[in-house]
């Protein structure tokens, strides 16, 4: 019997963002902004959820915060996100899955990660991109799947500076299929 692959998603979250300062601890209704992102993609019988912040003084208090909310997190090289993820995955397969998302997009939820895990696994790609393969995607739903091989494949090249900032700049280049597209139900364009 084969063995499924490890979904594993990966929220990007860090405090030093120069347009917005700690955004990711900042109240929406009462909540701090990484508390609904990670409660919204939730799913422990499918895939498990860290939050992937740096090891910068910046972000003790977003980890202290984690720590007191028992959030599942790691911590990694600030200024190269590539890396930080590289890190993080260590310990996975080449074939495991991951699946990218930011803290400051809190309108990803696990039901909209069920169909976009279901579209990749069904159609073998080697990179998802929820703004790209999915019709009529609003700005700040996205999500991006690719297998972990792809990342460590761009982390031994002679990689980017985009790729350090953007963690999936050259797997996007060059798996990316912009005539596939997906509809998810969102029957409107949004602007």
């Amino acid at each position: 019997m084969k063995k499924k692959n490890k979904i594993i998603v990966l929220i990007q979250a860090r405090s030093n963002s120069k347009r917005f300062y700690n955004k990711v601890l900042n109240n929406v209704y009462g909540y701090p902004l990484i508390y609904i992102c990670y409660k919204r993609v939730l799913n422990s019988s499918r895939y498990k959820t860290i939050i992937a912040t740096s090891n910068s003084p910046e972000d003790d208090l977003l980890v202290n915060y984690l720590k007191k909310k028992k959030f599942s997190y790691k911590r990694g090289n600030l200024e190269n996100v590539l890396k930080r993820f590289v890190d993080l995955t260590k310990n996975l397969k080449d074939n495991d899955i991951l699946i990218r998302l930011t803290a400051d997009n809190p309108l990803v939820d696990k039901f909209f990660l069920k169909k976009c895990i279901h579209y990749y696994l069904k159609n073998d790609l080697n990179y998802f991109s929820a703004h790209d393969n999915v019709f009529n995607t609003p700005y700040g739903l996205n999500a991006e799947l690719f297998r972990v091989k792809h990342l460590r494949k761009v982390y031994k090249s002679r990689y980017s500076e985009k790729d350090k900032e953007h963690v999936t700049y050259s797997i996007r280049k060059k798996y990316l299929k912009k005539e596939l597209k997906f509809n998810f139900g969102i029957s409107k364009k949004f602007k």
